[in-house]
C-alpha cells in the first residue's frame, strides 16, 4: 500500500513538472513586464511632476496646502465621531 502511494506521487510529480516549469516561465516573464511598466510610469509621472513644478510653481504650492488642508479637516472629523461613540 506504501509503496503504491510512492508511486502515485511520484507519478503524479512527474506529470505536473512541465506544467509547474512552464507557469514558473510564464510568471518569471509576466514578473518582468509588469517590472518594465512600473518603471516607464514612474519616469513619465517623475518628468510631468519636474514640467508642473518648474511652469506652475504657485498653482502647485497652492494645491498642496488646498490639499493638506482638506486632509486636516476630515482628520479631525473623523476622529470627532469617533470620540463620539466612545461615551
Amino acid at each position: 500500500m506504501e509503496e503504491q502511494v510512492i508511486r502515485a506521487v511520484a507519478d503524479a510529480t512527474r506529470s505536473l513538472r512541465p506544467a509547474y516549469n512552464q507557469a514558473r516561465l510564464v510568471a518569471g516573464d509576466a514578473c518582468i513586464y509588469v517590472l518594465d511598466q512600473s518603471f516607464k510610469v514612474a519616469k513619465r509621472v517623475r518628468k510631468q511632476a519636474q514640467q508642473i513644478k518648474q511652469e506652475h510653481p504657485l498653482e502647485l504650492l497652492g494645491g498642496i496646502a488646498a490639499g493638506a488642508f482638506v486632509l486636516g479637516m476630515a482628520i479631525r472629523i473623523w476622529r470627532s465621531k469617533s470620540y463620539e461613540y466612545r461615551d
